[in-house]
């Protein structure tokens, strides 16, 4: 057990010694009990304990492969502490499982799970603390660990579970201490609640399928050591969410951060600043959700935390600290990490910000995605965004086009998409410039933060990003509008290979408008091959 856990247990040996000891050991006979009864197979055990002055403690002895369909306590004696200890007799763990410990309703004072040892399976949990648990099984119902009346927490100070943890982890009066899951901790598509009040110092698993959160509970904790890992036997996979406050582990054996070795698909939110010495490590291409920084809009909130996707001395690994990257998201997963209040993420934009893009003909064949490092919103109603155009190399004065294109927020949620309302769209020999709506209830704002600010600027004298590209004429056979005919347009041929389902005017891979995608085209992209089309 680590240190702090150790530190409980001495904390509550100290408590139990210092009070006269009412000791009930109940094996296949009856004892000091209630009920003590077996029916189908399994043990139904119902404790009640009338000290008032000092702790009561049971031992629950059981025989080799004995099952317990039920342990109750009652509970409400003022100034009372049930502590209970279930496990195999003589000292080896010979329990198989127990389906259900609980403080019978309506009790009301606290009922310690102080030992539970089983070599089976272990179902619901209802009690104010459990010290120490060492699951042989899976945990197929919720550990929920109610309000406790003689004061501190309503902790999860030590579980490890052999198999798998089906439902959830409930500690909305206290905190989880140290919790490690062999198998997965939930399912996939069938996630499992893990909540804290205060903090969640380790959760380690071979599999995360949970929504993990020490805000929901009406505080706003932190989280320590959070990591899904193969060396548990599972796949390393991460599929949920986490919200949390900050990062922080007060034990020297396990780093700060979110360390995941196989698939990342969570979505994470930090209150407030995601700072070293935490970090996160994830696979290679690993960033495929969204990360955000500062959900408090805290004027002190950073971001200079490392986020490796790949292992350290990859030469494919990517490392993204804040504020901003320059890396794009086909770099590390189609994913995002930003810092509140969010910017223009200039260089993932298509076209890339201070770029150019190339067009065969009028006009651009693909929309023009403005990405930012972080989800925003307006109200749909009203343009989000305002679109000027002047001759490309001019001084002229920008002309308002923002009447002519549409606006829609990608499923990602950062990611705009302009699209033509009619017309030729975003024209060749024009240079173009897109700025958010700041005002009125179009204006551009970050969404999942503190008070919905407006997106960020750069610089603060500035009214709002300025994103600009050009678009130039370019051949017939650069397809992709990237300079450069090559293997993407050779594949754009073959993948619309046959007759061209829309007018020849409208179907730039039907090259030499036959109506049909075939070998004179394929042979136009040959002819044509390399920069600036071939020349």
């Amino acid at each position: 057990m680590k240190n702090h856990c150790a530190l409980a247990v001495a904390l509550i040996g100290a408590f139990l010694a210092s009070r006269a000891e009412a000791i009930v050991t109940v094996t296949s006979s009856n004892g000091s009990v209630v009920q003590n009864t077996f029916d189908a197979g399994k043990w139904t055990i119902v404790l009640q304990s009338t000290d008032s002055s000092s702790p009561t403690i049971f031992d629950i002895l059981a025989d080799f492969n004995d099952e317990i369909a039920y342990v109750g306590v009652l509970a409400n004696n003022p100034g009372q502490v049930t502590i209970l200890n279930i496990k195999g007799a003589n000292g080896l763990p010979r329990l198989k499982s127990v389906d259900v410990i609980e403080r019978i309703p309506p009790s009301t004072r606290d009922v310690w799970v102080n030992e539970l040892i089983t070599t089976g399976d272990v179902g619901d949990i209802r009690v104010t603390t459990i010290v120490s648990t060492d699951v042989g099984g899976d945990v197929t119902g919720d550990v929920v660990l109610e309000f406790r009346q003689f004061g501190g927490e309503s902790s999860l100070i030590s579980m490890n579970v052999a198999g798998n943890i089906l439902g959830d982890i409930l500690c909305d009066f206290g905190s989880i201490f140290d919790l490690q899951v062999e198998g997965a901790l939930g399912a996939p598509g069938n996630h499992s609640n893990v909540r804290a009040l205060n903090f969640i110092e380790t959760l380690v698993a071979g599999d995360i399928y949970a929504d993990i959160s020490t805000i929901d509970s009406g505080n706003a904790g932190y989280s320590g050591h959070i990591e899904a890992t193969t060396a548990m036997g599972g796949t390393g996979v991460f599929e949920g969410s986490l919200q949390t406050r900050f990062f922080f582990n007060s034990d020297p054996l396990f780093e700060q951060g979110i360390f995941v070795d196989g698939f990342f698909d969570a979505d994470v939110r930090i209150g407030l600043g995601f700072n070293t010495p935490a970090q996160m490590v994830l696979p290679l291409l690993g960033l495929s959700r969204t990360v955000v920084v500062n959900t408090e809009n805290d004027p002190g909130g950073w971001w200079n935390a490392p986020i490796k996707c790949g292992a350290d001395g990859d030469p494919n690994q990517v490392v993204l600290v804040g504020p901003f990257y320059t890396n794009t998201p086909d770099e590390f997963g189609g994913g995002a990490i930003g810092l509140a209040p969010f910017r223009l993420h200039g260089s993932a934009c298509e076209p890339a910000h201070g770029g150019t893009a190339m067009t065969p003909g009028n006009g651009l064949a693909n929309p023009v995605v403005v990405r930012h490092y972080g989800p925003v919103q307006w109200d749909s109603a009203f343009d989000s965004l305002t679109v000027e155009t002047r001759t490309a190399g001019s001084a002229d004065p920008w002309i308002d086009l923002t009447f002519a294109f549409d606006f829609a927020l990608d499923v990602n949620l950062r990611d705009i998409i302009i699209t033509p309302s009619g017309g030729i769209g975003f024209a060749a020999g024009f240079e173009y410039r897109i700025r958010p709506v700041r005002t009125g209830l179009g204006a551009l704002r970050c969404q999942a933060i503190a008070g919905n600010p407006l997106v960020g600027v750069d610089d603060p004298g500035n009214t709002g990003y300025e994103y600009m590209f050009t678009v130039l004429q370019g051949c017939a056979t650069d397809l992709d509008g990237d300079g450069n005919v090559g293997s993407s347009d050779l594949a754009l041929i073959l993948g619309s290979w046959g007759a061209c389902p829309a007018p020849p005017s409208l179907c730039l891979t039907d090259l030499d408008g036959d109506g049909n995608v075939g070998s004179a085209d394929l042979a136009a992209i040959l002819g044509s091959w390399g920069p600036n089309c071939g020349s």
